[in-house]
């Protein structure tokens, strides 16, 4: 039997379309497995219950299947309906490319149903086709599903079109965990749905409607002025859902949402027997650590889980408002993942997805994948990084020579680069030169066009340039030379009156993160870790930066432990305080970028790595 990528005959080819396909099979016996691989978000229904469903997050030349194992759900007679929902529209989750499914079931090794031209299928009318409501550049659209729709257009055969045979994906498939408790409280008219933490899942519904009428149904992670906003600063949290007079019943895994607070707005009042999500994790057995001190038990908890909410088909940056997969937060996730969970297929998948990313001018894009790009050249060396940690972690070895060609051409480009002073100048657009959001280092988003591009040397790029190949020739083998950059960087940027170092050749704003780095780089000494530690009239490094931080003091040896421990407290206390559940992207949580921060971002659950190694969580 053989298995081919098909479609539907008719419709469902514009951007933001939905599709639906079945097949029969029977007298399967034994071990049972389904593969499905689309383009772009699917849901498998075996005999009407979920069984697979996945966003294939790959490339048109990368394609890969997720495949599970369903031998308790077949029957004697087996309908398969997998519904497809073709995105068609580039962001920074998502590369265009045409519509498409492959499918297999698989019995005892031999393939008994597959896509083919057989394959029956027609346009999916319960959702709203072409709608295109965007919720943020980053993460795509959104949808409409009508429970009025008849969707009683005849089934046809399918057609064959042409993509590359998929491989599989490494790791294990997501699992659904029944729907997440909720409180609902009438608010002006309207229903707040509290979910009481941040969560993450799918939308789920079960109510009663006096009439046939459109809800809108917002969702976000915290309360402005005691309701969820909508609309903040052009990116539209909601979707929306046609019920019908009566009881409504519904639940379709293809949007993955996350927030704390749905709130919903009708003509009518609804009578709820459920309205919320089904709850949505990766697999992964949490190490079991013992923590004495009651507050740095909270925030190691609060920082597993926050690890935990940020992993899906991949790792996420913010499970609210982007869902993407960069270089520098999967760096921080992957370290603070080998301290809080068991197991490593999961970071090696994300590290072969990654490594496709390669760009034409020999950086990496964005984020994996990513269809609309505005590379950052900074990531492309957390890339190099995370690939050495995974080695020291793991020994798995084979993931050095699986990414060469791909770290290899990072570094030339780096190399390549270099400019008459013997430093990496920052880079032109498109690309942007950002490290972290704070003073001096955030870029200015000249990448993006929205300021003037000013030609610059950097002390991070270049600081961390030294430090990504020190660690590199030291895992892999390699040889290449860091001395000097090094040099460079102490007659460039080095202020010698202040004994440290200055963010950039232009101007003479002083950084935290810099300083760390040039230390991690073997450009510092006592007297520097001091400076950093103090952090006096400099810019200090945000949540996403404290590990490179905290690791620069460690060269010190337990020197600053103390300091460490007590900034945690300090800093992830005063987010319990709040009233945090997960742990937030910026310190200033909510009200950052213009009140879109989020309160729930992976790169910021650095306490499970330090408070591990410095001996205050011990494993049980």
């Amino acid at each position: 039997m053989k298995t081919e990528w098909i479609w539907t005959k008719d419709g469902a080819r514009e951007a933001d379309s939905y599709a639906s396909f079945k097949c029969s099979f029977s007298g399967a016996t034994g071990a049972i497995s389904l593969k499905v691989s689309c383009d772009s978000v699917f849901c498998a229904c075996l005999n009407g219950e979920v069984v697979l469903f996945s966003g294939c997050a790959d490339y048109p030349h990368y394609k890969l299947y997720d495949e599970c194992d369903i031998s308790e759900h077949v029957a004697k007679e087996n309908e398969l309906e997998i519904v497809v929902w073709y995105v068609g529209t580039d962001s920074q989750t998502y590369i265009h490319s045409d519509p498409g499914l492959w499918f297999e079931v698989i019995a005892e090794g031999e393939v008994i149903a597959a896509s083919s031209a057989e394959t029956l299928s027609r346009p999916n009318l319960s959702f709203k086709h072409g709608y295109k409501k965007m919720i943020t550049h980053q993460l795509g659209y959104s949808f409409y599903y009508d429970n009025t729709a008849s969707n009683d257009i005849p089934w046809t055969k399918s057609i064959i079109i042409e993509k590359l045979a998929p491989v599989k994906r490494q790791q294990k498939s997501l699992v659904l965990d029944g729907r997440i408790p909720a409180t609902y409280t009438e608010v002006d008219g309207h229903v707040l749905v509290d979910f009481g933490r941040e969560v993450a899942g799918y939308v789920d519904v079960e109510f009663y409607s006096p009439i046939e009428q459109e809800l809108l149904i917002t969702f976000g992670e915290h309360l402005e002025t005691g309701k969820v906003s909508r609309e903040i600063g052009g990116r539209d949290f909601s979707f929306e859902f046609k019920a019908k007079k009566g009881k409504n019943k519904w639940f379709c895994p293809l949007r993955r949402l996350a927030c704390r607070y749905f709130e919903i707005y009708s003509k009518k009042p609804i009578n709820i027997d459920y309205f919320g999500m089904q709850h949505v994790y990766y697999p992964v057995e949490e190490r079991k650590r013992k923590v004495d001190d009651p507050l740095l038990r909270r925030i190691y908890d609060v920082s597993v889980r926050t690890l935990r909410l940020c992993m899906h088909e991949h790792y996420e940056d913010c499970p609210w408002r982007e869902q993407a997969l960069y270089a520098l937060d999967s760096r921080n996730q992957m370290l603070f993942g080998y301290k809080a969970f068991f197991g490593t297929e999961y970071q090696r998948s994300n590290l072969l997805l990654i490594n496709q990313g390669l760009r034409p001018d020999g950086l990496l894009a964005i984020c994996f994948p990513a269809g609309s790009d505005v590379p950052i050249p900074f990531f492309s060396l957390a890339f190099i990084l995370e690939v050495c940690v995974y080695v020291k972690e793991t020994g798995d070895r084979s993931i050095i020579e699986q990414t060469k060609e791909t770290v290899s051409t990072i570094i030339s480009t780096f190399q390549k680069s270099r400019d008459k002073c013997g430093l990496i100048p920052a880079f032109k657009p498109p690309f942007w030169n950002f490290y972290e959001w704070s003073e001096g280092n955030d870029g200015d988003l000249s990448g993006v066009g929205k300021v003037e591009f000013k030609e610059r040397c950097e002390l991070i790029l270049n600081a961390m340039y030294v430090y990504v190949l020190n660690v590199y020739n030291e895992t892999a083998g390699t040889s290449y030379d860091t001395e000097s950059v090094k040099q460079a960087i102490k007659e460039n940027l080095y202020l010698e009156d202040k004994g440290v170092y200055k963010i950039s050749t232009n101007g003479t704003l002083v950084g935290q993160l810099g300083n760390a780095l040039a230390i991690l780089a073997g450009l510092g000494n006592a007297a520097l870790a001091e400076k950093v530690a103090e952090c006096k009239n400099m810019t200090p490094a945000t949540l996403s930066m404290k590990p490179f931080v905290y690791d620069a003091l460690l060269t010190e040896g337990d020197k600053y432990k103390n300091f460490i421990i007590e900034d945690i407290k300090r800093v992830y206390g005063a987010m319990l305080d709040y009233g945090a559940t997960s742990f937030w992207e910026t310190e200033l949580g909510w009200r950052d970028f213009d009140f879109a921060g989020s309160l729930c971002h992976g790169w910021s659950a650095s306490p499970v790595y330090y408070l591990s190694i410095l001996g205050l969580a011990n494993e049980e």
